[in-house]
């Protein structure tokens, strides 16, 4: 009776252990650029997003680029532009790849404090990303590809240091402004 309750004991124990709440790559959208504007009385979040599932590799095929794509939302806080995203996104939106964060000249005339507030919210973004502004639209930005099909926003700080007046600083260094 004992052996019979301790195999039925370890055979549940196999049927209950695995990966049944298991969430793949391609079920998630992978935040790596985020942009904020100011106009028209409204803030504009933009984000930079890539699919993961067209880099999987089928049996004979080769890995395709990833592709970008370029989420916007806009709202009268930088929250609820975001929120506003999440409203056309069918899958979970992932916010700790990001790699930069970049601003607008008018959303930095607008002040940084509801910038800085609303990053700060999100746990998922590090303090890691770098922080950038320009005069250029932010979805023209965004959509730019770089070498070897990956975005421009991937190494920003690379690509700026020589033709940048200024020097970017981290969302580390932002949150002590």
């Amino acid at each position: 009776m004992r052996k019979r309750a301790l195999l039925l004991l370890l055979t549940g124990c196999f049927f209950l252990s695995g990966c049944w709440d298991m969430k793949t790559i391609q079920g998630a959208n992978y935040v790596t650029a985020l942009g904020i504007d100011y106009a028209g009385g409204k803030y504009i979040v933009y984000t930079q997003l890539i699919n993961f599932a067209s880099t999987s590799k089928h049996e004979g095929a080769q890995v395709s680029k990833a592709e970008q794509w370029i989420g916007k939302g806009e709202g009268g806080s930088v929250l609820e532009a975001i929120n506003e995203m999440y409203k056309a996104s069918q899958q979970l939106t992932m916010w700790s790849h990001v790699l930069a964060v970049v601003l607008s000249q008018r959303a930095l005339d607008k002040g940084i404090a509801e910038i800085k507030n609303s990053l700060f919210r999100f746990r998922d973004i590090r303090y890691v990303p770098w922080v950038f502004g320009t005069n250029e639209p932010i979805d023209s930005l965004f959509s730019k590809t770089g070498m070897f099909g990956k975005s421009a926003m991937n190494s920003p700080r690379s690509k700026l240091r020589g033709i940048s007046r200024s020097k970017p600083c981290s969302l580390r260094a932002l949150k002590t402004l």
